[in-house]
């Protein structure tokens, strides 16, 4: 979803394990602030598009493991619907999403990316395996994103595609 400032980026989002050979693709028509009561979708390289997250808090704080940093204006997401794992090790850095026209799913909003998960909420992972999974999660901002990186969101319509800043 962020290209660099030489435009080098592809303005798609492929949901989905990585080892999804049929792949889904989708163009990122947009992107979007996030607030309390809304609901969005992570797709994590390891366990896939996860749907119906709830935003419980829009600006979540925490400190980085071993105290180094202390990360702000992050999102805050659980699973009130379906409860269980959201994501997990190996997720981090896919996008935080949601759609354009829930009635298709077939055009995203760019939300933010996977960060990392609630310290005390820690769950057994949906496909096993020695990875840790949270029932409750982080993910920085597609707008914090942006300025940390100074990068643009690219985005697509049904014809061409165009840099937002």
């Amino acid at each position: 979803m962020l290209i660099d400032p030489q435009g080098s980026a592809f303005p798609y989002v492929f949901d989905g394990r990585w080892n999804n050979s049929v792949g889904y693709r989708k163009p990122v028509t947009g992107w979007v602030r996030n607030y309390v009561g809304e609901y969005l979708c992570f797709s994590g390289s390891y366990t896939g598009m996860i749907c119906n997250l709830y935003v419980n808090d829009d600006d979540y704080e925490t400190t980085l493991e071993g105290g180094c940093c202390r990360l702000h204006n992050l999102i805050k997401v659980d699973n009130r619907v379906n409860g269980g794992a959201l994501s997990g090790g190996g997720d981090s850095g896919g996008p935080a999403l949601g759609h354009a026209d829930p009635g298709t799913y077939d055009q995203i909003l760019a939300r933010g990316i996977i960060t990392g998960g609630i310290d005390g909420t820690e769950i057994e992972c949906p496909r096993g395996g020695s990875r840790v999974c949270y029932e409750e999660m982080f993910y920085m901002p597609i707008g914090v994103a942006r300025n940390i990186f100074d990068a643009e969101v690219e985005l697509c319509t049904q014809t061409y595609c165009v840099v937002r800043p």
